[in-house]
């Protein structure tokens, strides 16, 4: 989704946050899944470079690959506008530093171009995680608690006043995985 929408909306800032730096390498950095093998194409045609840290492409927006593994570290992030903030493994997160992030999630009301098909759809949050962590209880609270799966509701003030949606995924939900290894490996 952060290279399409890159693709199509010139100038957005996506930031995708990890924990830790070599996690934040070993998921989006390497492997057959990865950035560069997606984005290889688009790097040969010189429609984006890939760059410590950065994704750019030429139509101006970027990817930032960041991480945020201490407290302190939120305090990078003091400046930037982020239309699209993605919290890899939100549960490893406390909610403070989610919380700090969140509230850099913003657009001037005529920042970008957004495309018809896109418009209300931005800025954006997106937290993928499983459970467990420093952070389970209040990514709980905030999601899994509060409505049924998939029910789309507005927050508060306190919460930004985002829509938010809170989408389960199964162990069977995806079909690349041998399930019934994998759940035996779970146990």
């Amino acid at each position: 989704a952060a290279i399409v929408w890159a693709l199509q909306i010139p100038g957005l800032q996506i930031y995708i946050f990890r924990r830790h730096h070599g996690d934040l390498h070993k998921n989006h950095m390497a492997g057959e899944t990865s950035f560069p093998v997606m984005l290889a194409p688009l790097v040969q045609a010189k429609q984006c470079r890939i760059v410590e840290g950065e994704i750019r492409f030429a139509n101006a927006s970027t990817i930032h690959l960041c991480h945020c593994q201490h407290e302190k570290d939120k305090y990078k992030y003091q400046g930037p506008e982020i239309h699209v903030l993605i919290v890899d493994e939100a549960t490893h997160f406390s909610e403070s530093i989610y919380r700090f992030l969140r509230a850099r999630v913003r657009m001037g009301a005529n920042s970008l171009k957004i495309p018809e098909a896109l418009k209300g759809l931005f800025p954006r949050v997106i937290l993928c995680t499983n459970p467990g962590g420093v952070g389970h209880n209040w990514v709980k609270r905030g999601w899994v608690t509060p409505h049924k799966p998939l029910t789309v509701w507005r927050t508060g003030k306190p919460d930004g006043g985002f829509l938010r949606q809170y989408i389960p995924a199964r162990v069977r939900d995806n079909p690349s995985l041998d399930a019934e290894t994998y759940e035996a490996n779970l146990m």
